[in-house]
């Protein structure tokens, strides 16, 4: 008779670092045994079960869902493992409550269960499997046994494991006796580990890295044979009796679970009472209608074609029942807005005229070609996915509505897999072999080499051993490259194993019922903060309501600007004024002419070195121009080739040539040239007759074209859809090889269009109010690509005077000083006075006392700032090193040496403070230039006093940057610069790009891979350099504002960090790194 088994105990690699396979790899391999089911039972987690739903149904295996447990057990004093399998979809919600109860009692990554817990819970719903220790006391296993069949009837097994101990027999013997006295039937389970005895290598050095010790001196700690696997049906039988076999047969029939049955339901709240969720989004829609007809004061705004779009929408919303999410989405952008926090939807939600009416987007359909099924279709067969950006200072106040409206129960941060990806693999392998660090560090630095599928492991390995000669005796590693092979190999096999659990960025998930009955909770780090156990692929799947609550940088320093630019034009035409951002007047012909001189230092999206050298080519003259503009400069279209042919017909360099009809109207606004995603699903929908809903399936399946077989069914598809509109078969083939090409780098039209908006904006506010947009830069650091000390030199050179900080007149941010003397206001530009929040390590709270204490009027001395604001002497220290104190102390050593002096009591000498006399004036020298510019930027990260590079110019031995650009006609340049940025971006091929400034200028450096591996130490390490170079040539060269080249491709270069040394001993200069 044909053998049946089931193995119902099974830990997948989403047990993290203690099993050594994937899910799909465990199905498939028991698919391929004939096993009848297979149980995934994680420890404590359901992280895993969705891949292992979709493996399990695509392969046509019975998959039986549970998870396992280290029990503390008062009977035993001991921890007892326990493994529970789900029957049907109560047990499952049973499962989840004991998963989240667990994990709720105890911090971060852990768990903590007592047997008490699984008395107080009702396991009807469940099977209990005991899994003694093949060394745990005879008499400890009676007593759970006994205790099993007290509180849980026949719910209740015993599970015996044999993994080839001399004992076996026995142990089998004494189980099955234990079972049969309880009448609690005995189960056959291999306690899987990994899918292929030859895993076990992996499953040892998983073992290692989860007990942070060597692997050589874990010992009897890792698992002690190979036997943990997924054994043959025919091995099963000669080791284990058959009704132990038999049974697990029996509880197989009996768990019918499936992931499927899940029925989420969306929370009620976001409508009135007595009104439909249909009737209440219909009227919202209306409503915001007419709100945008007055905000743009024409209500002609409404086309009859966004008339239809919008009816079509809602009837779509309304067939796929996503009313409820629509709904809940528009409250949280409603909360927001009545607080006054920016925020703005984004990604394919701006494809949606709904999502525009209600407010959740701010692009106009009159703006953009709107493709609903990039956002909706019936095909997708999962909820929609809303992007919102809030400002990132201010998002946690969307966050906390969300908690007080729906309760920590119902509304969770989506789960974020941390998977092992080469630095780490390379790490934490090396680490667990005892791999020199050298060595490991080499690898490091070289990865992107390894990285190559074709590379030979072998030839890796004697690569590293003899290009180290000069260390190898260190390392031990001449004679050994067999060992670095092995660790090559394990980096690959573990390359994509879950690491850890972490918290998505910001994707909530919002239910009707309490969420620990669809899937487990657990805490996060921080307080009341909650986690689900499934990502964001798996909500997808599942259907489950995720709303993306992102934080966005540009958006607070806009909402600042507003408020300043409200003050502002009050100051400056005594009236009251009220300026939104839909107060921004559109097309602005000045505000382009500023884009267009790449005069973007600090704008949203296009002030990167790439942005600033395609904007003088591209030279945007309208909103549609600044969508282009983000989507064109990145990593897609430089490998596809496709700016160079854009910029070309842009400037009616190359015809413009469309075969039909239809292809036009797909590429026509981006002059045929394929840019946007959506433009690959029109091509689809318009030239091969696909619907909108397979538009988007092809969308999605690009990317994962290489992965799988999906290319073949989409190619005849494409193909014959073609033939049968009357194409040739030579132009679909070339159609199709097109649209395949752009899987790689495609980018979402209507994602660009959301950037874009923000784009002006902020371009607006830099052009006519420089002041302000310095200011809401600094108070929103940390963002966008500069330091501020390149953001003051900026605005230095629009003419904005930037005064220092100054305990008698900064507040705690930066402001504008609309009271200040009349000549220091330029061209309606009112003076910057610099933050107290621009002063590293004075702590928040103090800043506010400083602010407040000067109510009273300007502080008279240090002791009576410190009586006032009520600071210590390491305050005071702080405050006189930045020279916040000058206006007390000119001499910022008095200062310094005032408030060192300085003592303040506790207890009954509270009230007393304690003061050296005032010293004699003169009695310290004054700091030198150098030394304040020193204190400068080691307190405040910049100086408004002389650049650094000026006090070393005659050690340099080289022309200045700006000398270099006037002589334009030299080929061959040389000077010198602090590095301000590194970019290595993953499309440049080995290619780095670094920007250096000095006294005078910035320059950019593009340094060739064979010289960027040569200097790799000098690039990553060094401060100040000395380079010779070339001029970039060609049409792709990049000018600055001016219109001199402003990029040279390195020959070489030298370190000369030592010459800052001579000077400033310590200087404070980070550079600002991108990837």
């Amino acid at each position: 008779m044909k053998l049946d088994f089931a193995e119902l105990v099974v830990s997948s690699n989403f047990s993290f670092l203690k099993g050594a396979s994937h899910p799909r790899e465990l199905i498939a391999q028991a698919k391929q045994l004939g096993y009848h089911a297979l149980a995934i039972t994680d420890e404590a987690t359901v992280s895993g079960s969705v891949k292992a739903h979709l493996a399990a149904k695509e392969l046509k295996l019975k998959l039986i869902h549970g998870s396992q447990f280290w029990v503390s057990f008062s009977l035993s004093k001991k921890l007892v493992r326990f493994v529970i399998l789900v029957k049907n979809k109560k047990g499952w919600e049973q499962l989840c409550q004991l998963i989240s109860i667990s994990r709720q009692h105890s911090s971060k990554g852990s768990y903590n269960l007592t047997n008490g817990d699984l008395e107080n819970l009702s396991f009807t719903n469940c099977f209990l499997i005991y899994i003694p220790n093949t060394l745990e006391d005879k008499q400890v296993v009676i007593e759970i046994s006994q205790w099993l069949k007290t509180y849980f009837f026949d719910n209740s097994f015993i599970g015996c494991t044999l993994l080839l101990n001399s004992s076996d027999y026995k142990w089998q013997r004494d189980i099955c006796q234990i079972g049969k006295s309880y009448d609690l039937d005995v189960l056959a389970t291999n306690d899987v580990l990994m899918h292929k005895r030859s895993s076990k290598r992996l499953l040892d050095v998983l073992e290692s890295i989860r007990l942070n010790t060597p692997l050589k001196n874990c010992g009897y700690k890792l698992t002690k044979n190979s036997e943990r696997y997924l054994r043959k049906k025919s091995k099963i039988e000669k080791i284990f009796f058959k009704d132990l076999i038999n049974n697990t047969i029996k509880v197989s029939h009996r768990c019918d679970f499936s992931l499927d049955e899940i029925n989420y339901e969306y929370p009620k709240e976001v409508i009135p009472n007595n009104l439909s969720a249909k009737k209440w989004l219909g009227y919202l829609v209306r409503k915001g209608i007419k709100k945008r007809q007055e905000e743009k004061k024409d209500i002609t705004i409404i086309k009859e074609e966004t008339i239809k779009q919008i009816a079509k929408e809602l009837f779509l919303i309304s067939k796929l029942n996503y009313e409820f999410y629509f709904l809940t989405v528009y409250d949280l952008v409603a909360f927001a807005r009545s607080r006054g926090i920016l925020c703005q939807g984004r990604g394919s939600a701006a494809n949606s005229a709904v999502c525009y009416f209600l407010g959740i987007t701010e692009v106009s359909p009159n703006e953009i070609n709107m493709l609903f099924a990039r956002f909706i279709s019936k095909e997708r067969n999962e909820p929609p996915d809303i992007d919102i950006d809030f400002e990132h200072q201010r998002r946690e106040e969307v966050i906390q509505y969300i908690h007080r409206k729906y309760g920590l129960s119902r509304a969770a941060l989506a789960a974020s897999i941390i998977c092992y990806k080469y630095k780490s693999a390379i790490r934490d392998v090396g680490k667990a072999l005892s791999i020199n660090p050298l060595l490991i560090n080499k690898l490091l630095s070289n990865h992107q080499k390894f990285r190559k599928k074709d590379d030979n492991l072998e030839q890796i390995a004697n690569m590293l051993v003899n290009e180290n000669r000069f260390f190898t005796e260190k390392v031990n590693l001449l004679n050994d490259s067999k060992k670095v092979k092995l660790w090559l190999h394990l980096i690959t096999e573990i390359i994509g194993f879950p690491r850890h659990l972490s918290q998505h960025v910001g994707g909530f998930v919002i239910s009707e019922q309490p969420l620990s009955k669809i899937v487990p909770i657990e805490n996060t780090a921080m307080k009341n903060r909650q986690v689900i156990q499934w990502d964001k692929n798996d909500i997808n799947i599942l259907g489950l309501l995720k709303v993306d609550i992102l934080a966005l940088g540009m958006l607070s320093a806009i909402r600042r600007s507003l408020k300043l630019i409200e003050k502002k034009l009050c100051q400056i035409e005594t009236n009251n004024y009220s300026f939104s951002i839909q107060d921004i007047p559109p097309d602005d012909q000045s505000t382009y002419s500023m884009i267009s001189r790449a005069d973007t230092i600090g704008v949203f999206q296009i002030e990167s070195r790439a942005q600033m050298s395609m904007l003088p080519r591209l030279k945007p003259k309208c909103f549609y121009d600044l969508v282009i503009e983000v989507a064109i400069v990145r990593p897609g279209p430089i490998k596809g080739g496709m700016i160079h042919p854009y910029l070309q017909r842009r400037n009616s360099q190359e015809t413009i040539q469309y075969p039909t009809k239809e292809i036009e109207n797909a590429l026509s606004r981006t002059l045929g040239v394929p840019i946007f995603q959506e433009q690959v699903m029109q091509l689809a929908i318009l030239a091969a007759d696909f619907t909108p809903g397979e538009a988007d399936q092809l969308r999605r399946s690009m990317a994962a074209w290489k992965k799988n077989s999906e290319l073949n069914s989409f190619y005849t598809r494409i193909i014959s859809g073609m033939l049968a509109k009357g194409y040739s078969k030579k132009f679909a083939e070339e159609t199709f090889l097109q649209i395949e090409g752009f899987g790689e780098y495609g980018f979402p039209e209507s994602h660009a269009a959301s950037f874009a908006s923000l784009v002006y904006a902020s371009s607006w506010i830099k052009n006519y109010h420089p002041d302000v947009f310095l200011a809401s830069l600094l108070n929103s650091q940390p963002l966008g690509f500069y330091a501020t000390s390149q953001l003051i030199r900026d605005a230095k050179n629009h003419e904005v005077k930037i005064l220092p900080v100054d305990i008698q007149n900064s507040s705690v941010e930066t402001t504008l000083e609309f009271d200040s003397n009349p000549t220091l206001k330029i061209n309606n530009l009112f003076p910057v006075r610099i933050g107290l929040n621009q002063i590293s390590k004075l702590p928040k709270e103090t800043m506010f006392r400083i602010e407040n204490g000067r109510k009273n009027g300007s502080y008279k001395s240090i002791t009576d700032l410190a009586n006032r604001a009520d600071l210590g002497k390491y305050e005071l220290k702080i405050l006189a090193n930045s020279g916040a104190l000058e206006s007390l102390h000119k001499n910022r050593y008095e200062a310094s040496w005032e408030a060192t002096g300085y003592q303040k009591f506790t207890g009954l000498l509270k009230q007393c403070h304690l003061m050296e006399s005032e010293i004699k004036p003169n009695a310290l020298p004054k700091p030198s230039e150098v030394e304040l510019l020193l204190a400068d930027y080691n307190n405040l990260g910049f100086s408004l006093t002389k650049h650094p590079l000026t006090y070393v110019r005659n050690l340099l031995g080289t022309k200045t940057i700006a000398e270099q650009k006037k002589s334009s006609e030299i080929k061959t340049i040389k000077t010198s610069g602090l590095i301000t940025h590194r970019q290595k971006p993953s499309a440049a091929k080995g290619v780095i790009f670094l920007t250096i400034e000095d006294e005078t200028d910035t320059l950019n450096l593009i340094i060739p891979k064979y010289l960027s591996e040569k200097f790799e130490y000098i690039i990553c390490n060094s401060k100040l350099i000395t380079v010779i170079g070339r001029w970039q040539s060609g049409k792709s060269s990049s000018q600055d504002l001016s219109g001199q080249r402003s990029s040279i491709t390195i020959d070489f270069l030298w370190d000369k960090s030592e010459i800052l040394l001579k000077i400033f001993c310590n200087l404070a200069w980070r550079s600002r790194d991108f990837h």
